[in-house]
């Protein structure tokens, strides 16, 4: 074989060698950018993996942090509202024991009291004892309304403001019989008064308040379910229980034949 023949052919197996060191270095390379592509997907799924367990223990610590907020918020509810219990128990508890004191005092005053400005007494045991004063005032009125002195309870009334044209005027409208039985508007406030505390048993005087020198209020209980201030003002014959206008519309039905009234209603 010939120089040149040898030539052609050492040229060819570099050719074919150098072609398949390129084919090798191109597949090489696709290897690599596969695996570089294949490193990234890895590397971006374990920071995807790295966030998402950051974010599961941050929300594992908040859940902990708010069951244990939420525990030690019932746990302090739970603690007030032992509190409020016991307190509302021994208020409760408080209050049975001075009502049932109250009954013990009343029924001993019941049984032997004669001033009703010292505790709970019997109505048909009040007396005359003038008008003096507010408190006693008060006391004659109920003993007058009990002992049937009606000329007594008119005198011991008077009407305030506008009121005792009002009840002139109501008299005036009521039938014959029934204003010949009336006949004043004091009259007919004493009857009415007198019809309500007959009906009742006891009372006591338990304040008399005195805003000024002609005018009183006496707070009394045991004539209803709630205390009553009943209103008074100083005339020429002592004190005076006052019937106010906001009352006259009482009188009129009671007048007509209306329910038996309740006292200082």
């Amino acid at each position: 074989m010939t120089s040149k023949s040898w030539k052609m052919i050492l040229i060819g197996l570099s050719l074919a060698v150098g072609m398949a060191s390129v084919a090798l270095l191109r597949m090489d390379t696709r290897r690599l950018r596969q695996r570089i592509a294949d490193v990234r997907r890895e590397k971006e799924q374990s920071e995807r993996l790295r966030a998402d367990n950051q974010q599961a223990r941050a929300v594992l610590s908040r859940t902990r942090a708010d069951r244990d907020d939420g525990a030690r918020a019932v746990h302090e509810e739970v603690v007030r509202l032992r509190g409020e219990v016991a307190d509302l128990e021994k208020r409760a508890e408080e209050s049975r024991a001075k009502v049932t004191a109250q009954q013990q005092a009343d029924a001993e005053a019941l049984a032997s009291n004669r001033d009703p400005q010292k505790g709970l007494m019997r109505l048909e045991n009040f007396k005359n004892v003038g008008q003096v004063t507010p408190g006693a005032a008060f006391q004659t009125f109920v003993w007058a309304a009990m002992k049937g002195e009606d000329a007594t309870l008119a005198g011991m009334i008077a009407f305030s403001g506008a009121a005792l044209d009002k009840g002139e005027a109501v008299v005036a409208a009521l039938p014959d019989a029934a204003r010949a039985k009336y006949l004043t508007p004091e009259r007919l406030a004493a009857l009415f008064f007198a019809d309500a505390l007959t009906g009742m048993s006891a009372a006591q005087i338990v304040g008399v308040a005195q805003p000024d020198a002609e005018h009183a209020v006496v707070t009394v209980r045991g004539l209803t379910d709630k205390e009553q201030r009943v209103p008074l003002q100083l005339g020429a014959s002592g004190w005076q229980i006052v019937v106010p206008e906001g009352m006259v519309g009482k009188l009129a039905g009671w007048a007509r034949g209306g329910a038996s009234p309740a006292a200082a209603k």
